[in-house]
Formats: structure tokens, C-alpha cells, sequence
């Protein structure tokens, strides 16, 4: 179910797109939402899945939307350290009282794969869980983004959804295993509002 093309992707070859999410870390202007409870959504720095699971607003409920290894992005391969022309990719969405919250994507080039093939198999299995009994596991500090209706492909995440013309905002950061590394882009669409504060 691989689909060809990243909401955050710049083409193949050549430069970012011009349209494409200015990634920002949270000291920098701009970098977080005017809304407070979106903003410790964005901030919030344990297990996502954890904290949407103890909402009171309905179960929750994690949906593989897309798997397997594709064009990799010039910026992504910068990020990674590695020169892959693929990557191998994973997108879910997280579902609270069966509305979408948000939607992840996680990044590995082939030597991490190779590494850890586990990656490949989760399944519905949350990222963070695989991780949580592993005592090699870094993460970078989260760099933020506002995804508007004119960002380059943004009905990648936004597709399907009632409120997509409102955009949403987005995070990533890079975790390393050991010392293969990986990259987590969260999206948090605009039902997240529904649900309050983190």
C-alpha cells in the first residue's frame, strides 16, 4: 500500500520544494500554534498513543495507512545521514471515538531496516511501545511546522477528512537505535482540538 509521495517531501533531486513546511525548533518565532492546548500537543514529550489512549472522549485506535520503501526525499536523506535513493516508510493514523487525531510517519533508510527488521512487522503496534523496553533509544528535540492548505501536497495527511481546509501543524525529530537512526513526523489534525489540552 505504499503511496508514491510525503506530505514533507521535496522532489528527489534538487532543492526543497518552495511550498514545503518550514521546520522550526520551539525556541524560534513562529514555531508553536497561538492555541495553548494545541501547543502542549505538540510539546508533549512522552507516548502520544499513551496519552490519546487516556482520553475520556472514546477508544482508541491505531490504523496502518500505508507501508513499504519509497523515493526518499533530498531532506529526509539529509536528516538520516544516508544517501538511499529509498526509504523505507510507515504511516498510521491515531483514531480517538473513530475520528482521526493524528497521523505519524516513520523513516528508515535501509541500514536501520537491515538492523532491525522488527520495524517492518509492527503491524498496529504503536512505535513508542516497540520502543519503550529498549535501553539504546535516543530522540532529538522536536522541530515544528504549520501545514497549510498551500503547503506542497498536504492532502497526503489531510485527505479524506471534513475539516481539511483548516491545515494542521506538525512535529519531527529523530530517534537513534543504538546508533541507526530514524525519523517520526506527527501530524495533529484539527479534531485534536476536541479533545482538550494534553
Amino acid at each position: 500500500m505504499a503511496q508514491p509521495a510525503h506530505l514533507h517531501a521535496a522532489p528527489r533531486d534538487g532543492e526543497p520544494h518552495p511550498d514545503a513546511p518550514v521546520w522550526r525548533p520551539a525556541c524560534a518565532a513562529g514555531a508553536l500554534p497561538a492555541s495553548a492546548s494545541l501547543a502542549r500537543w505538540l510539546t508533549h514529550a512522552g507516548s502520544l498513543t499513551r496519552r490519546l489512549r487516556q482520553c475520556d472522549a472514546g477508544p482508541f485506535e491505531l490504523e496502518v495507512i500505508g507501508e513499504g520503501w519509497e523515493p526518499a526525499p533530498v531532506d529526509d536523506r539529509r536528516r538520516l545521514g544516508f544517501g538511499d535513493a529509498d526509504l523505507y516508510v510507515r504511516r498510521v493514523q491515531m483514531k480517538v471515538a473513530g475520528r482521526a487525531r493524528v497521523r505519524a510517519c516513520t523513516i528508515a533508510p535501509a541500514a536501520t531496516v537491515a538492523r532491525h527488521p522488527w520495524l517492518m512487522g509492527l503491524g498496529a503496534t504503536p512505535l513508542w511501545e516497540a520502543l519503550a523496553d529498549r535501553g539504546d533509544v535516543t530522540r532529538t528535540d522536536f522541530e515544528y511546522a504549520a501545514i497549510g492548505v498551500a503547503t506542497a501536497r498536504p492532502s497526503l495527511v489531510l485527505r479524506g477528512l471534513e475539516d481539511a481546509g483548516r491545515g494542521c501543524w506538525g512535529r519531527r525529530s529523530r530517534f537513534l537505535l543504538g546508533d541507526a537512526p530514524l525519523l517520526v513526523y506527527e501530524f495533529f489534525l484539527p479534531a485534536i482540538d476536541e479533545l482538550g489540552p494534553a
